[in-house]
């Protein structure tokens, strides 16, 4: 939390910081120095005890990960939907390398019909899209994407880089 040593670390320059000690308060000051010194910088703040978020969001944290209340909700669906906790750890160690991953329409792209844009393929799966803050799910094939907008899709790296040059991210 140290201005000092956050400028001689560079964060007038950076994307993103990690403020993840394992004290709540410091993670906290560091998120708050950060957005003090540069406020474009991205924050993502552990926290520990999930009562302290409004207050990491007011010091300006721009993600909260709180790795005990994930893990309690993880514990949780293992019991009650334990097909669907079983499906995601196979997927994710499965030879395909399949992940949900994230393309942004890159700036001047112009509003095309969800259909036409990423037809149906064995290569990605589209989930969703984010749009100015809101979530569209399963979105129907005349949904417009502009750009901005976020693709939120199941796909290997292959599938990936086959959203990538559609969009010519």
């Amino acid at each position: 939390a140290d201005v000092d040593a956050l400028r001689r670390a560079g964060v007038e320059r950076a994307a993103g910081v990690f403020a993840v000690t394992a004290d709540d308060s410091h993670n906290l000051m560091v998120a708050l120095s950060v957005k003090l010194i540069n406020p474009k910088t991205r924050v993502v703040v552990r926290l520990h005890d999930i009562r302290n978020t409004q207050k990491a969001r007011r010091a300006g944290a721009d993600e909260i990960v709180s790795p005990d209340f994930t893990g309690g909700m993880r514990i949780a669906s293992a019991m009650v939907r334990p097909h669907v906790v079983n499906f995601m750890d196979k997927m994710l160690k499965s030879d395909e390398n399949l992940r949900v991953e994230e393309v942004v329409v890159r700036a001047g792209f112009p509003s095309t019909p969800l259909g036409q844009l990423l037809p149906k393929s064995r290569d990605y799966l589209l989930m969703a899209t984010h749009e100015q803050g809101h979530w569209r799910f399963n979105p129907s094939d005349d949904h417009p994407v502009k750009a901005g907008d976020a693709i939120v899709i199941l796909a290997s790296p292959q599938g990936r880089m086959a959203v990538e040059k559609i969009l010519k991210v």
